[in-house]
């Protein structure tokens, strides 16, 4: 909490240009999104988030803002498509 920038900072290099894009398109175009990037962890492990926003009524400001509804880990999902992805399809007769 006392470091506004850690989020951005662990984004992966590689996705970096992800976030700011989907950054950028929140601030002007406010609907629902959803965007996938990889972080890094303390250890320097590489995780996947799915991460979620939709637009909600400020009554006070009268304004809408992008709110965060998850982040989700899905590592090991993104893994396992990859596998599935990189196996040899089989020859049929």
């Amino acid at each position: 909490m006392d470091d506004s920038s850690l989020f951005v900072n662990v984004i992966v290099p590689e996705d970096s240009e992800i976030w700011e894009k989907y950054d950028h398109e929140a601030c002007t175009n406010l609907k629902g999104r959803e965007i996938q990037f990889r972080i890094r962890t303390k250890d320097g492990r590489s995780r996947w988030i799915d991460h979620a926003c939709l637009p909600v009524s400020q009554s006070i400001a009268q304004q809408e803002q992008h709110v965060a509804v998850y982040r989700l880990a899905i590592t090991g999902p993104k893994r396992v498509f990859a596998a599935v992805a990189n196996t040899p399809k089989p020859h049929w007769f």
